[in-house]
């Protein structure tokens, strides 16, 4: 099984338009405007993703369920 990197949420050094930046080990993927808690819940879509999918490869519907909804073409 692959090791999960965590992703962290911090509030930007910028003075002049302050924002939260999603990070990985090594860049920002995200930059948000909006609350700090905005900002932790995107930080924690990988291991929620990853929780999911593990619950699917149990066996549980429900988890099946949402990753088929979350792959589905549109």
């Amino acid at each position: 099984m692959r090791r999960m990197r965590h992703w962290t949420a911090r509030r930007s050094r910028r003075r002049v338009a302050p924002y939260w930046e999603v990070r990985n080990t090594r860049n920002t993927v995200a930059v948000v405007y909006g609350s700090k808690a905005d900002a932790e819940l995107m930080a924690a879509a990988p291991r929620l993703y990853h929780y999911v999918e593990q619950r699917a490869e149990r066996g549980d519907a429900e988890a099946v369920a949402l990753l088929r909804s979350i792959h589905a073409d549109p």
